[in-house]
């Protein structure tokens, strides 16, 4: 499985969210985890849909800098 989601709860406390395939969709409740892995946009990022695809690259970025670190072995 290589769907996710990264997400940040809104006002209405609902669930705005960036999908592995760039498409973005507001969500009541977030699929189960079983279905699609979802990260959660923390201090540093907006909560818009910028906000969404700044965290998104950042994700990506640091998960290549940990799988090329030279010290740990990860995948």
């Amino acid at each position: 499985m290589n769907k996710y989601l990264v997400y940040f709860k809104t006002i209405d406390d609902d669930n705005r969210c960036l999908y592995n395939d760039d498409h973005f969709e507001t969500l009541k409740f977030l699929p189960d985890v079983s279905i699609c892995h979802h990260y959660e946009i923390f201090k540093g990022f907006d909560a818009t849909d910028q906000g969404l695809a700044n965290f998104k690259k950042s994700l990506i970025e640091w998960n290549e800098e940990l799988k090329n670190n030279g010290i740990y072995k990860l995948d």
